[in-house]
């Protein structure tokens, strides 16, 4: 009995050294190779997963059913969360060809979540296309923890089809009572910098397709997000109104990201005022207050930039 417990063990212990490594050859000889070989529950392909193994991966795979891939360690998660940590796009697209059901299931932490609060961009808009009916019916705080992550994460792609399919999210709070809108403020130079070679071609009335191109995900998102809400821009973040926390200079010809978020007011916000003129004095007041606290804001901006990048880096 002993020494069958000796062996059932020296052979997970061969296959968690295989999988780590990628050492295929290794284990060939080992039948059910698939199976539970951790305390936590993990099997050989959630080790393979977690260590990036894409070879060792697909050889593993081929000798699977689909079911063998929806195996869940003792916290819920599946091999694919793992897949999702790392960011292998080929590896989850390799399990999905097996199991298409799979990015649906797995009780434990949320496959987008792991991959946006990670920064993986492609997985994470990948695994939204297999999933956005799913990501729908979560509750409203799941879905706000996503679109912040997202945002924090810079992947504004996903974050700007949640709000396309969710436009309540423009300005929802996480746990913290944090909003899209805070976590921009924190980083505004991720967006300025960028504005004006596309205010530049729009003045050269260039083709729509170039000024398309040229206006990066970042930039479309703050102006989207702000154009969703306006109300957005008098929220206070610590007594300051986020509005001024996101610009972080005035351009030479007097132009930056607000302009172009209040110029191009969508015609189903400007209906929800009462009157095109009160919807006009409102964004127009924006820019007069601004002018008036520019030399307080640019001198909190210096003060503070350093410090609000090293937040930006430390939370992200």
């Amino acid at each position: 009995m002993a020494t069958k417990d000796f062996n059932s063990n020296d052979e997970r212990g061969r296959l968690y050294r295989a999988a780590l490594n990628g050492d295929w050859k290794s284990i060939e000889d080992i039948q059910k190779i698939q199976r539970k070989i951790t305390k936590k529950g993990e099997t050989t392909l959630h080790i393979a997963a977690a260590a990036n193994q894409e070879e060792f991966v697909r050889n593993l795979l081929k000798t699977m059913i689909k079911d063998n891939l929806t195996t869940e360690n003792t916290v819920g998660n599946t091999a694919l969360t793992y897949v999702a940590a790392t960011g292998n796009l080929n590896i989850a697209m390799a399990m999905l060809e097996k199991n298409h059901k799979l990015p649906n299931l797995g009780s434990g932490i949320k496959l987008l979540y792991m991959a946006a609060s990670l920064g993986h961009g492609q997985m994470a808009n990948y695994l939204y296309s297999q999933t956005k009916e799913r990501v729908r019916e979560w509750d409203d705080k799941e879905q706000a923890k996503l679109f912040i992550a997202c945002v924090r994460g810079g992947l504004y792609g996903v974050a700007l089809q949640m709000l396309e399919d969710n436009s309540n999210l423009a300005a929802a709070g996480n746990s913290d009572g944090e909003t899209a809108l805070h976590v921009l403020a924190r980083d505004p130079s991720a967006f300025v910098s960028e504005i004006r070679p596309w205010l530049k071609l729009k003045q050269e009335n260039s083709k729509q397709s170039q000024v398309n191109e040229l206006r990066s995900c970042n930039t479309e998102f703050l102006v989207k997000l702000i154009r969703f809400d306006f109300d957005l821009l008098w929220k206070t973040r610590n007594n300051r109104l986020i509005g001024d926390l996101i610009i972080d200079r005035i351009e030479e010809d007097g132009s930056n990201i607000l302009h172009l978020a209040a110029g191009l007011a969508p015609q189903e916000k400007l209906n929800a005022i009462s009157g095109a003129a009160l919807q006009m004095q409102r964004e127009i007041s924006w820019f007069k207050n601004h002018k008036e606290l520019r030399k307080e804001g640019e001198k909190w901006m210096r003060s503070t930039a350093e410090y609000s990048m090293v937040v930006a880096i430390l939370i992200g």
